[in-house]
């Protein structure tokens, strides 16, 4: 993986998460009565040294009638990424209802490391227009990024990242 990869794939995230969010759908007539909706959540994990990623998204807020079709929804919406997030379904990536009785949601994502959280985003927004919640990835990138890049390649990421700087610490 060089460098251009690198920048390639932090340029489509930030391109691909400029979609506009519509607030979440406040449907929960398949619920319990006390039950609290989270939304979407999203998680990152590292396999073979670094290499591949592993992307989990879990969500209780998809009702249930509607858990079966959004995954081949999900699937094709994350071919438009097909250079970095190329999903080979048979190393272990699924989408499915999830639990005894299909009160969750999953899709697990088994892809090379540089599907970042940007395309995962967009994925699920060209899935679901955030009906559902808005899915938030964005875990720390640079410090992956940092561990497999060179000094040189660390420092030009981090001035390639500054617009996600200035975010993190408005955020804090």
């Amino acid at each position: 993986m060089n460098l251009q990869s690198i920048l390639f794939a932090l340029a489509a995230a930030s391109l691909a998460v400029a979609a506009p969010i519509p607030s979440p759908s406040n449907s929960t007539a398949d619920s319990a009565p006390h039950a609290t909706k989270v939304g979407p959540k999203c998680e990152k994990r590292s396999r073979n040294v670094g290499t591949e990623a592993i992307w989990t998204v879990t969500a209780d807020t998809i009702p249930k009638d509607k858990r079966r079709s959004i995954c081949p929804e999900l699937w094709r919406q994350l071919e438009q990424f097909d250079f970095s997030c190329g999903v080979a379904r048979s190393s272990g990536s699924y989408c499915q209802p999830r639990g005894l009785h299909g009160e969750d949601f999953k899709w697990q994502l088994y892809v090379p490391f540089h599907c970042n959280w940007g395309m995962v985003e967009a994925a699920w927004w060209e899935a679901t227009h955030n009906e559902y919640g808005a899915l938030n990835c964005h875990v720390k990138e640079t410090e992956d990024l940092v561990m497999i890049g060179s000094a040189n390649e660390t420092e030009n990421l981090s001035q390639a990242q500054s617009p996600h700087a200035h975010d993190k610490q408005g955020a804090a």
